[in-house]
């Protein structure tokens, strides 16, 4: 750089440049130092970190951003310094001031044989940057990528080698050379991206390998390599044996294997078979007859998914039907504004991703309470007992209901029930009886099951297999109570699961109108009436949009209760279709 780089700076830019002088303290511009003041011993150097790097980039106009300081080795400045284009960092320390001047050579990353920019930097004994500058166009009254790559090489230098006497193998000096001083533009088939050594890898890979003459092998002694490679693959052979005629008569083709048991399809099955009916009235009477099944349908269901949730067949049956642990939801959800999640639950077939630490501890100690406590307990008053494993049981009469339960009882002097296991990770450190104190208890103060939504897992089994026995087990102890049919639970849980069933859970299995998120089927805008229930039932009202899909609605479908006063009435869908033409006309 010139001596007479302020007498080509004019106007507002050379005020800007004499009071960075000044806020330096500098009397001359540090261009008009001769070269031979400036010293290369970084050794004298401020202690620079990234601290005041940033602080000095973050608090001058430029590029540099929190965001981008961030990712610093993505800037253009730190680019800068890892190709090496940060030439030799000299400094000075002037007599009217206690600030040191760095100065370095930079190199255009884009113009490498231009003349190099020769950003300097003012910076105090403490590290702290008090101002910069550069002669390219933003270094004026900005912080350019070349002051920045100035700073992060100086910063580099400092902490790799810091204000120690260097050793023969670390000289601090040598940190500081410049990398490159000139770049001779060639061809890309000319220059040489590998050293030698790969080369030679590469030469001694492509040399042609040398082949050795085939020898003739005589029938004889192929045939007895064949037996031998036999004999010492037995039992497993491998299979390139089966295409010689000496040995392939040792591969028998096995039959195929018949599942024994073929279950029938899942409740899901309805939403490819309803394309072929021209009413709802069809599709309703097709589905109830698909849902119809026999003893031995379920009894084949029941063997299959023993497994219960390892088995996918059990995740197949029980979508689209209420199971003893949803019964409860099912009586206190809404008829007519039903919970989505609770339809979308029942008719879902994907494995629950519920993993909480109280589910997988009971999951765990299940088969342990089963063992200990619900063999031996239970097996004191029932004569021949045996305890099995439990898979899907289907209400053969309402095959919309469904339970499995933990296990299966059958004794001969009983007969058939279930066995609902309860291990309470709340009071596992405590003992039955400190258990029934708390509120929240299961069992009550004279160790019986408490009328409680605990109660409706049991009363679904029963309604599936007619008894059912309740253990609460606990590390210390396990309890075992029988529960009897619930009277007052039968006599609502019955039509309100059945109504539940017929008014959503079946349109969905039919039309997935919740899963997927539609207003209306095409099935039911072929209809004159909605798809909530029969053409037959009562009452309903009438839309009297005229281009309306449905044109009727069950009351219970667009939640009211009682005939509109208004002469007029419109569904939710031609309310609002109604409402943007009225406020056309208008405009």
């Amino acid at each position: 750089m010139s001596s007479d780089y302020i007498s080509g700076v004019g106007g507002g830019a050379l005020n800007r440049y004499r009071r960075k002088l000044e806020l330096c303290g500098l009397s001359d511009c540090p261009y008009r130092v001769p070269a031979d003041s400036w010293q290369n011993d970084p050794r004298k150097w401020p202690p620079v970190d990234f601290s005041n790097i940033d602080v000095y980039l973050l608090e001058t106009p430029g590029v540099h951003t929190r965001e981008a300081m961030r990712n610093y080795k993505a800037l253009d400045s730190y680019k800068l310094l890892e190709s090496g284009w940060v030439q030799t960092v000299r400094h000075i320390i002037p007599d009217d001031t206690t600030l040191t001047v760095l100065r370095a050579d930079v190199t255009p990353s884009f113009r490498v044989n231009e003349p190099p920019h020769p950003p300097w930097a003012a910076v105090t004994q403490r590290g702290d940057v008090v101002a910069a500058h550069c002669d390219c166009k933003a270094g004026l009254g900005e912080s350019c990528s070349h002051i920045g790559g100035l700073l992060y090489k100086v910063e580099m230098i400092v902490r790799v080698g810091g204000a120690r006497d260097p050793a023969c193998t670390d000289v601090l000096c040598t940190w500081n050379e410049a990398s490159m001083k000139g770049v001779q533009p060639a061809r890309v088939a000319d220059i040489n991206f590998y050293g030698d050594k790969p080369k030679e890898k590469v030469v001694a890979n492509n040399a042609p390998a040398r082949r050795a003459d085939p020898q003739p092998v005589s029938s004889d002694g192929f045939e007895d390599f064949l037996v031998s490679l036999l004999a010492a693959s037995n039992p497993v052979m491998p299979v390139g044996l089966s295409l010689f005629g000496s040995t392939s008569s040792n591969f028998a083709p096995k039959k195929a294997v018949v599942p024994s048991q073929k279950v029938p399809p899942g409740l899901q099955s309805l939403y490819r078979g309803v394309e072929g009916f021209k009413s709802l009235d069809q599709v309703y009477s097709a589905a109830t007859q698909t849902m119809k099944l026999d003893h031995k349908d379920v009894e084949r269901i029941g063997n299959v998914t023993k497994l219960q949730s390892k088995s996918l067949v059990w995740y197949e049956q029980r979508a689209g039907r209420i199971t003893s642990s949803v019964s409860h939801s099912v009586l206190r959800t809404s008829t007519t504004k039903p919970s989505q999640y609770l339809i979308k639950s029942i008719c879902c077939d994907r494995p629950s991703k519920l993993k909480t630490t109280a589910i997988m501890w009971g999951n765990e100690h299940e088969q342990v309470a089963r063992q200990q406590d619900a063999e031996g307990a239970v097996s004191s008053v029932h004569s021949d007992l045996k305890v099995n494993n439990c898979g899907l049981l289907i209400k053969r009469e309402q095959p919309f209901l469904a339970a499995s339960p933990d296990a299966l009882l059958a004794c001969s002097c009983h007969g058939m029930g279930a066995l609902e296991i309860k291990c309470p990770f709340k009071f596992c450190e405590m003992s039955v009886e400190q258990m029934c104190k708390e509120k929240d208890s299961c069992l009550d103060q004279n160790l019986e099951l408490k009328e409680s939504p605990v109660l409706h897992p049991n009363a679904t089994s029963m309604c599936v297999t007619g008894a059912s026995h309740f253990l609460v087990w606990l590390p210390t102890a396990g309890h075992v109570c029988s529960v009897f049919p619930h009277q007052e639970y039968a006599l609502t849980s019955g039509p309100a699961s059945t109504a539940f069933r017929e008014g959503h859970i079946r349109p969905e299995l039919l039309f997935r109108k919740v899963e997927l998120g539609t207003e209306q089927s095409e099935h039911g805008n072929k209809q004159g009436h909605c798809s909530g229930g029969s053409a037959d039932s009562v009452p309903m009202l009438g839309c009297d949009d005229k281009k309306c899909t449905h044109q009727w609605f069950h009351w219970a479908c667009v939640g009211i209760t009682k005939e509109p006063r208004s002469k007029t009435w419109y569904c939710d869908k031609c309310k609002s279709s109604n409402t943007k033409r009225k406020r056309q006309r208008r405009q």
